[in-house]
């Protein structure tokens, strides 16, 4: 044989790498061809990311306490903490560059080109939206300030404005799954360049009792069809699979939306579908 595997590693991603994605996603241009308000906004953005990096590598490193060496002096020094002990506190505040493109991409497609409030708004909902995951006191004391602080740098008005905005929103789940829900791409977009995102809800309980609070709290529409997949005997034939792929097809076809339950034994049945 003469094939091998290649290996690719993305390294962190640095200013100068995030801010072309910036001009790009937001304002279809590259950073030399954007005017002072769009430059001053793209960067403060990029600050805000790559102080939410920052932050999670720096703390892989504490300071140990000062001792003194033999003439006296104190000496302070540095000490690595081993990945696997910072690994728990790095979970909330660990974000990769595909964050930060759907982020951008979120941003893009429901800001307001009039700027001012409208914009500290969408910037403070797509973070709620993409660089969420943890707790709400979590997400504001952890990421949502540590972007600000970042922000700050550059733009500390806008920066101010998005503070007051993510202080205002509270906690955004209930409105995450709603968009999820609610999104509709114009027809001629392009999947590749869509700021929908999958979003995973983590149900507790063995009743799956959330789907049922969804339909209760209006957050799934009354219409929506929800269908349970190997729940009897006959389930498990072929041709109750075919039929129940069938009906899923069909309203989405409609543009129906559709709750699967244990739906893992037909999921490649729409490999099709969810890999547009």
């Amino acid at each position: 044989k003469t094939n091998r595997t290649l290996q690719i590693i993305h390294e962190t991603p640095g200013k100068d790498d995030v801010l072309p994605l910036a001009a790009a996603c937001l304002f279809n241009k590259k950073p030399d061809q954007l005017d002072q308000q769009d430059s001053f906004i793209a960067d403060s953005i990029c600050n805000g990311f790559f102080h939410i990096c920052h932050e999670a590598l720096n703390s892989a490193t504490t300071t140990a306490p000062a001792s003194s060496n033999a003439d006296g002096v104190p000496v302070i020094s540095k000490v690595m903490v081993p990945r696997a002990a910072v690994a728990s506190s790095m979970t909330s505040l660990s974000f990769e560059q595909r964050d930060f493109i759907y982020f951008l991409r979120d941003l893009r497609d429901n800001v307001a080109r009039d700027y001012g409030e409208h914009l500290a708004l969408c910037i403070a909902r797509a973070l709620q939206r993409n660089f969420s995951g943890s707790t709400a006191v979590e997400f504001a004391d952890g990421v949502a300030h540590r972007f600000c602080e970042g922000m700050r740098v550059r733009h500390p008005e806008l920066a101010d404005e998005v503070e007051q905005y993510l202080k205002s929103l509270g906690d955004c789940t209930v409105d995450s799954i709603k968009h999820c829900l609610n999104y509709r791409p114009p027809d001629d977009a392009d999947p590749n360049t869509s700021s929908v995102r999958n979003l995973m809800i983590i149900d507790p309980t063995s009743s799956g009792s959330a789907v049922d609070l969804m339909l209760q709290l209006g957050i799934l529409p009354a219409t929506a069809r929800v269908v349970h997949v190997d729940a009897f005997e006959r389930d498990y034939e072929d041709s109750a699979r075919v039929e129940v792929v069938a009906d899923i097809k069909q309203a989405m076809a409609h543009g129906e939306t559709v709750v699967l339950l244990n739906s893992m034994s037909i999921q490649g049945s729409f490999y099709d579908v969810f890999n547009r």
